[in-house]
């Protein structure tokens, strides 16, 4: 990407919830899916089986008092997606396989403080 493509993507992340959660959450998918060997090959609202908009309202459901799409990320006072059931305990090899299903269902997503969600690492308690 271009200098100005990066500071768009930036500014449009910052300004707009529903384009840096389409963003975070198709880059969390490719991610792994190029981790786990194999290529993406639907569009990400088939692959979690809902759209964005009722991701992002699902998720805010789940907000405590204090959070806002304003502190989503890393760092003091901001919180990030944790995976309740995590990821590394879900091996797959395809998009189709249960456990990438149970791995990215609305469901197993829930906002959680970004040390919290650190500390828990691995665990599912």
């Amino acid at each position: 990407l271009s200098k100005q493509e990066k500071e768009y993507k930036n500014k449009r992340k910052q300004e707009d919830v529903l384009f840096k959660l389409r963003y975070v959450t198709r880059s969390n998918i490719c991610n792994s899916i190029k981790k786990n060997g194999f290529k993406k090959i639907s569009k990400t609202e088939l692959i979690l089986g809902c759209s964005f908009d009722f991701l992002k309202q699902y998720l805010e459901s789940k907000f405590e008092s204090w959070m806002s799409w304003d502190n989503h990320g890393n760092g003091e006072g901001r919180w990030n997606v944790d995976h309740i059931y995590p990821q590394s305990l879900l091996p797959y090899d395809s998009l189709e396989h249960p456990n990438f299903v149970k791995c990215w269902a609305p469901e197993n997503l829930r906002p959680l403080h970004w040390k919290g969600n650190l500390l828990k690492s691995n665990k599912t308690n």
